[in-house]
C-alpha cells in the first residue's frame, strides 16, 4: 500500500515517529508535520527530543520534520495528491497517515485518589518520573 509512495504523517509522537522509521526503507519520502517545535510530545524536554531527532534525520535520509506546521487542506479528488499547509506549503503525497496524539484515557479514574495532572489528565507517577504512565497515541484510547 505505501511502498514507493511519498508519504506525509501528521503527527510527532512515538507512534508517529516509529512509523516514518518503519516505511522510510519502502517509501520515495516521509514528511511528518508536528505542531510542537520537537518530536515525541511532551515525554522529553526540548534537548533531549532534538538529539533524538538529530540521530533519526540522519539515520532515515529520505524522512523530513517538519515543525509547528499543521494540514490546513487536502488536495485530491480520487485520493490525495498534495496537502496545504498553514504555513504556505505544498508537499506532494499519495498517502497519508494520522498519527496525533490524543488524551489520555483517564475519565475511569478522575473519582480516585490517583492524581492526575489537570492540564492533559495523565496520571501523575512520582518526582523522579512527573508525568504520563498511561499517555497513549493511539486511536483506541
Amino acid at each position: 500500500m505505501a511502498e514507493g509512495k511519498e508519504v506525509v504523517i501528521v503527527g510527532g509522537g512515538f507512534v508517529s515517529m516509529e512509523l516514518a522509521e518503519i516505511l522510510s526503507p519502502i517509501v520515495k519520502s516521509i514528511h511528518i508535520l508536528s505542531r510542537s517545535k520537537h518530536p515525541y510530545g511532551l515525554v522529553f524536554g526540548e534537548k533531549t527530543s532534538m538529539t533524538l531527532l538529530g540521530y533519526f534525520l540522519e539515520k532515515l535520509p529520505n524522512v523530513t520534520f517538519h515543525p509547528t506546521e499543521e494540514v490546513e487542506q487536502f488536495v485530491g479528488t480520487e485520493g490525495v495528491t498534495a496537502i496545504h499547509t498553514y504555513k504556505k506549503q505544498i508537499i506532494q503525497c499519495q498517502l497519508v497517515v494520522l498519527g496525533m496524539g490524543s488524551l489520555p484515557n483517564t475519565e475511569f479514574i478522575e473519582d480516585t485518589k490517583i492524581r492526575l495532572n489537570p492540564t492533559d489528565h495523565s496520571i501523575l507517577v512520582n518526582k523522579v518520573c512527573p508525568h504520563y504512565i498511561f499517555k497513549l497515541e493511539t486511536p483506541f484510547s
